[in-house]
């Protein structure tokens, strides 16, 4: 019951924002660990043995080699709305991808994490990346030096998937070169977050739908500032 009151509020959101689209059915089911979220164009399906509690008998017995501490540190129920909106979000958002470099990365994450922010506004930030109190407060002070990082020719413009996708997977840390082991994980959707979310302040009538709909990936990028809230 606690669930469907928040995804009501989801649905509403959804159906506001996006009025042509189908609304989403919540589905509640077991996937014996497989998939955590399943999502259709007209259904969010939520696996809920997923989300027992990383303290849980039954969490706590499945394979380390399968199912790593960082995983299974995910396996909270306060996660359970954020990652549904971040599965559906990214789902409905898919045709709008386009796989070029880690900048074109960069914004379709920050695009979705847009969105799922505009789905579901009351979760805290550090909740809607997966992140402890920590990774949160590491993140935000070290933005400006990833963004040193990131912002050459040679990172931000390169084309390698297996380079590029150190910034989005998850994992105890972020593996990227330049990137500390103390670090939050997946600090590129982080990062592309943060990009979208300055060019919709400095841009307040853009749509969610014209977001999506933007391809010129510098004109998003200009108007992002590092550390600037």
């Amino acid at each position: 019951n606690k669930l469907q009151e928040s995804f009501t509020e989801v649905v509403q959101r959804w159906n506001h924002f996006f009025p042509t689209k189908p609304v989403p059915e919540i589905i509640f089911y077991c996937s014996a660990w497989n998939r955590s979220i399943a999502t259709t164009d007209s259904v969010i399906g939520i696996s809920l043995d997923c989300y027992l509690g990383s303290d849980h008998s039954i969490t706590q017995k499945l394979s380390p080699d399968f199912f790593p501490a960082y995983m299974k540190e995910n396996m909270e129920e306060r996660y359970i709305v954020a990652d549904a909106v971040k599965g559906f979000s990214a789902w409905n958002a898919r045709s709008y991808y386009q796989s070029k470099d880690l900048l074109s990365e960069l914004v379709f994450y920050g695009k979705v994490m847009y969105v799922a922010e505009a789905l579901a506004p009351s979760i805290a930030d550090s909740t809607l990346m997966n992140w402890s109190t920590q990774q949160w407060e590491w993140a935000v002070a070290g933005e400006e030096q990833v963004w040193k990082t990131l912002a050459n020719e040679k990172t931000m413009y390169h084309s390698r998937p297996f380079e590029i996708n150190k910034w989005f997977a998850d994992g105890p840390f972020t593996s990227a070169a330049g990137i500390p082991q103390q670090s939050a994980p997946q600090l590129g959707v982080w990062m592309g977050w943060n990009i979208i979310r300055s060019y919709m302040k400095k841009f307040p009538e853009t749509t969610l739908e014209s977001l999506l709909n933007e391809t010129d990936n510098q004109r998003l990028l200009s108007a992002y500032v590092p550390g600037k809230r």
